[in-house]
C-alpha cells in the first residue's frame, strides 16, 4: 500500500497536465463510475464485476491491504448486500483524464446511504479510480477511496 498511494498521488498530478478533448472515449469513460453506483446500489454482483477488469486493485478505509482481483473483491463488496437493505450509492462529481486513447484517470467523489435510512446522512469519500479500454469496453483496473472528513 506504501507504493500504491504514492503512486496514485502521482497519477492525480499527471492528469493534471494531460489536454483532454471531450468525445466519445471521454463520454464512454465518465459512464464508467455511475454505472458502477447503479449496479452497487441494485446489488447486482455480475454486471458490478464486470465493470472491473480481472486483475482490479481496490483500497478503502475498511481494507487491512488492498484486495486484489475480481473474485476477492466480490466478495468484500457482496457484504454490503447481504442485509434486508441495499446500499445507495451516488456519483456526487467526477472528472476524467483521458491519458491515452485506452487509458484515463477519474477523480471524484461519492456518497453511500442505506435504503433503510434515506434521511441519514450518507458517508461521503473521494476516489481514485484508473481505467482501461480493453476490446472497446472501459472497465476499473484501480479504485482507491478515502473518505471527507467528519463523515466516518
Amino acid at each position: 500500500m506504501r507504493t500504491r498511494l504514492p503512486l496514485l498521488a502521482s497519477a492525480s498530478v499527471l492528469a493534471a497536465c494531460v489536454t483532454t478533448s471531450p468525445g466519445p472515449a471521454s463520454a464512454d469513460a465518465a459512464a464508467v463510475l455511475p454505472s458502477l453506483a447503479a449496479a452497487f446500489s441494485a446489488c447486482d454482483m455480475p454486471t458490478l464485476m464486470l465493470i472491473y477488469s480481472p486483475a482490479v486493485e481496490f483500497v478503502a478505509p475498511d481494507t487491512p491491504k488492498p484486495i486484489t482481483g475480481r473474485p476477492n473483491l466480490q466478495a468484500h463488496l457482496q457484504g454490503a448486500c447481504t442485509q434486508s437493505f441495499r446500499p445507495v450509492m451516488k456519483i456526487v462529481e467526477q472528472r476524467v483524464r483521458l491519458l491515452s486513447p485506452t487509458a484515463a484517470l477519474v477523480l471524484g467523489t461519492y456518497s453511500i446511504g442505506r435504503s433503510d435510512r434515506p434521511a441519514d446522512k450518507p458517508w461521503s469519500a473521494y476516489f481514485v479510480v484508473t481505467l482501461s479500454q480493453v476490446s472497446g469496453r472501459w472497465q476499473v483496473e484501480s479504485q482507491a477511496t478515502v473518505p471527507l472528513a467528519g463523515t466516518q
